[in-house]
């Protein structure tokens, strides 16, 4: 039930069943499944899934999974996304996770970028990571 519980929570339940299944049918979804195998299944939902509503989620796990195996560099690359809601989850998930080395990949995307609220999310993460160094 833990692993529903965080399907449910980073939004991933209704793409999983498909977006339009009765919650009866949660017992189709694997209930075995590994932080690891939910982080890996989170970064390919964040990297290659066409609604922002489910990359933004995907985002947001990511961020509180605290686990790093490609979990950055994902996200990163996820800086570039074309919605500005998924690039402030994704600034916001980059500070959450603590890994300085982000810093960088940051500060390029502050420069290229011209939404006031992604700008505002870059530079929290950027000042939330400034004090881990």
């Amino acid at each position: 039930m833990r692993i529903l519980a965080e399907l449910i929570q980073r939004a991933a339940l209704p793409h999983l069943l498909g977006g339009g299944l009765v919650v009866a049918a949660v017992g189709l979804v694997k209930v075995s499944m590994t932080s690891a195998e939910l982080l890996a299944m989170a970064i390919r939902d964040l990297t290659t899934h066409r609604e922002p509503a489910v990359r933004v989620a995907a985002a947001v796990s990511i961020g509180k999974s605290k686990r790093d195996s490609g979990a950055r560099e994902a996200l990163e690359v996820s800086l570039h996304d074309s919605s500005t809601e998924v690039r402030s989850a994704v600034a916001a998930s980059l500070g959450a996770l603590g890994d300085p080395a982000a810093v960088a990949a940051l500060r390029v995307a502050l420069d290229r970028e011209t939404a006031p609220e992604v700008k505002y999310a870059i530079e929290s993460a950027i000042a939330k990571l400034a004090t881990s160094l």
